[in-house]
């Protein structure tokens, strides 16, 4: 199970479910199943997170970059749907939440640098 999470953590936009399942020689409700009960979320909602997860950061090393070529870049079929992942998972449009990393004390204080180490 965790082979399965670490591939869609690094690319979640790459494995179809039955590709996934085909792999752990399972049916895709038996994986979704045991993905749920050792993970606990489903291979999609882990996918979705890390699709977010690689959209901020992104955003984060290239700030000039427009969200729309963030989104696409990211796997997101449009600029919509990022925004419905950030709202879901920060609660925030994607330029609330940037304006409030970048008035982060961390940031204003210069502890934290625009590098962001990569996965």
């Amino acid at each position: 199970m965790s082979t399965i999470g670490q591939l869609l953590v690094e690319n979640p936009t790459r494995f179809s479910l039955d590709w996934l399942a085909s792999q752990a020689c399972w049916s895709p409700r038996q994986l979704e199943r045991q993905f749920m009960e050792r993970m606990g979320v489903s291979p999609k909602f882990l996918a979705r997170i890390s699709r977010f997860d690689k959209a901020f950061s992104l955003k984060q090393i290239n700030p000039s970059l427009d969200w729309l070529s963030i989104a696409l870049q990211t796997g997101y079929n449009d600029y919509q749907h990022l925004v419905k992942d950030f709202k879901q998972f920060a609660g925030v449009t994607p330029n609330v939440m940037m304006q409030a990393e970048k008035n982060s004390p961390e940031r204003v204080l210069g502890i934290v640098t625009d590098h962001i180490p990569t996965r």
